[in-house]
This record gives structure tokens, C-alpha cells and sequence, in this order.
């Protein structure tokens, strides 16, 4: 499991929220229902999901994640399998309350705003002097709950935390090879504009690199693909070149024997 987990908190350590979830679910599928490890991968993922639904302002789908994430990992230790738990379970604390007090900010103004206009209806007949001040006080108020709602959200906000193994913040630079592997297989097939089956071949020639221990080509492309975040699709471009070049060089080979 290691392997895969070391992988994920990589990519959510990197800001692929959602991303991360990919490196942890083939393990999550093959364990028993209800064991500790199932519970704890179970939770990691919803925890993710629900990092990835409140970055997109969607709190109701946030605090159901977060709710049923803080289930899962209840009962564990606050290290289990080495992961900091004590920071994610004080997270999804926080951000079921936040989100809570965010929803009923939210009636409340949608009551206040009915209320109003039904106040504004019944002035219909009020002259164009009153009725100027009255559009000066309501364009007041608005910007007054325009600054109130700002004020909330900075108050509110609470950034995720970093996930850690053994004490150690994981950054893609720390993953070895079998990490690498699944963080390459996830971010191809989670990530728009990258075909999976070029990083599929890719990985078999560096596995083959690596067994043999004759050079270093493909491995080196899939560790840079992970691990360079900035030229990522650079990288991939330049990877896809070398795919297809063995690919043919292969093909040339077997045709031979035809």
C-alpha cells in the first residue's frame, strides 16, 4: 500500500485535490469491507473530495463529504499507516461547522431579501424623493452585506492540510520508483490533454530499464513527466516521441519474422 499512498499525498500535496484520489483507489477496491485499512483509504478519498467540492464553493456537497469522511477515519489512530489523521479529522471538523454556518448565513439573507421587497412593494406609491433615498439605503446596504460576506469568507476560510508520511511533507522529488509509477499512471489518466497509453508504454520501457539496469531514457522521462510540474506537457510531448520511435522500432523487428 505504501506505494500507492506515498503517491497520492504527492499529487495532493501538489494541489491535484481531486487528482489524488486515483492513486488510491485500485488498493481501496481489493481490501475487506470494514477493515481498518479499507476505512482509512475510504476516508482519505472522501476527504479529498471534499477538499476538491469547497474549493469549487459547493459547501453542501462539501459537508456531506466531509461528515462521512470524518466516519471512516474515526477510531483510527491519529498516525495510522503514518499519515498525520489528527490534522485531516480537525480539518473536516472545521470545515462541516464552516460550511454549515455559511449555509445558514445564506437563508437568513435570502429571508432578510423577501422581506424586503415585499417592504418595497407596499412604498409603490411613495414620491420620487423618497423614493431616491430608498435606492441610496438599499445600494448602502447591499454593499454593506457585499463587505460582511467578504469578511466571513476570510474568517471562514481554513486551508487544507498538508498531508504527511512518517512525519515527512511527501513532494513528488521524494517518491521512488514504484511511486513514481502511480503517480505517472494517475496524473495521465485524471489530467486533461495526456494519452494513457503513451505512459502506459513508457513505464514498461523503464521497468525494463530498471530490471536490466542498461540506461535510463524512459525512466528518467516518467520521473521528469511527475516530477516537473511547470512543463509538464512539454515533457509528455517529448515522451510521446520516444513512445512512438521504440514503438516502431519494435514493430520493424517483428515484422522481420512475419
Amino acid at each position: 500500500m505504501d506505494d500507492s499512498l506515498r503517491a497520492g499525498i504527492a499529487i495532493y500535496n501538489a494541489g491535484a485535490y481531486r487528482a489524488a484520489h486515483g492513486a488510491w483507489e485500485a488498493t481501496w477496491l481489493r481490501l475487506e469491507d470494514e477493515t481498518d485499512d479499507e476505512r482509512f483509504l475510504h476516508g482519505l478519498i472522501q476527504f479529498t473530495a471534499a477538499v476538491h467540492h469547497v474549493r469549487d464553493d459547493n459547501d453542501a456537497g462539501a459537508v456531506g463529504l466531509a461528515r462521512s469522511a470524518r466516519e471512516y477515519l474515526s477510531g483510527l489512530d491519529d498516525d495510522y499507516r503514518g499519515v498525520n489523521l489528527d490534522a485531516v479529522r480537525s480539518y473536516l471538523a472545521h470545515l462541516e461547522a464552516a460550511a454549515g454556518e455559511n449555509s445558514t448565513a445564506a437563508d437568513t439573507g435570502t429571508t432578510a431579501d423577501a422581506e424586503s421587497d415585499r417592504e418595497a412593494d407596499s412604498n409603490t406609491n411613495t414620491d420620487a424623493g423618497a423614493a431616491t433615498a430608498t435606492d441610496t439605503n438599499a445600494t448602502a446596504h447591499a454593499d454593506s452585506n457585499a463587505d460582511t460576506a467578504a469578511t466571513d469568507a476570510g474568517e471562514n476560510g481554513h486551508t487544507p492540510p498538508k498531508l504527511r508520511f512518517d512525519g515527512r511533507v511527501v513532494t513528488y522529488g521524494d517518491l521512488e520508483f514504484e511511486a513514481i509509477v502511480v503517480a505517472a499512471e494517475t496524473l495521465a489518466e485524471e489530467r486533461d490533454g495526456y494519452d494513457e497509453s503513451v505512459v502506459t508504454d513508457a513505464i514498461e520501457y523503464a521497468r525494463a530499464e530498471v530490471e536490466t539496469g542498461t540506461q535510463t531514457q524512459f525512466t528518467a522521462m516518467v520521473f521528469d513527466f511527475v516530477q516537473n510540474e511547470t512543463q509538464r506537457g512539454l515533457v509528455f510531448q517529448r515522451l510521446t516521441e520516444h513512445v512512438r520511435r521504440k514503438r516502431r522500432r519494435e514493430d520493424d523487428v517483428t515484422g522481420l519474422f512475419d
